[in-house]
């Protein structure tokens, strides 16, 4: 059995962690739109990557390069539909 001090002594720590866990999650809202779109990139040209690398024996720095600029091509001149 728990003493008072025990479990306060326990709450006061999970509340602590969760007060630290809400502030982080606060404060990094901010750079969710960046980390989702770098996923998005990752899944998009994951397959593409492959295939210029494994199958066509690119290096793999000429490949990145390559799937980068094409990237960054069709995110400015992106359609608007």
């Amino acid at each position: 059995m728990l003493s008072v001090r025990e479990k306060y002594w326990r709450y006061s720590l999970f509340v602590l962690i969760a007060g630290l866990g809400l502030t982080i999650f606060v404060e990094l809202t901010p750079f969710l739109g960046g980390l989702l779109g770098a996923v998005t990139i990752y899944v998009l040209l994951r397959r593409q990557m492959w295939f210029l690398s494994e199958r066509r024996r690119w290096r793999r720095s000429l490949a990145a390069s390559l799937l980068l600029g094409e990237a960054s091509a069709g995110a400015s001149c992106g359609s608007t539909a």
